[in-house]
């Protein structure tokens, strides 16, 4: 074996690997699909393209009311 695995191990290991792979891609989904969302209801929101504090503040927001709703979602589940 490659690792010194025995062959059921390197299936097990396989696995592991391919459930954490699928792991990662699904939380990079979430937090681009966070970010577009965030980003494009705090630009269009602000009255003022310039103001960043704003937009800052509003992405703040919108990004821990993202989190706190999958908190809620991961628990009920």
């Amino acid at each position: 074996s490659l690792f010194g695995f025995s062959k059921n191990e390197d299936v097990v290991h396989k696995e592991k690997v391919d459930e954490a792979i699928q792991e990662a891609r699904i939380v990079k989904d979430f937090y681009e699909r966070m970010i577009s969302m965030c980003s494009k209801k705090c630009h269009a929101s602000s009255v003022d393209p310039n103001d960043q504090v704003g937009v800052n503040n509003c992405m703040d927001r919108c990004v821990f009311k993202y989190e706190q709703t999958k908190s809620i979602v991961e628990r009920v589940l």
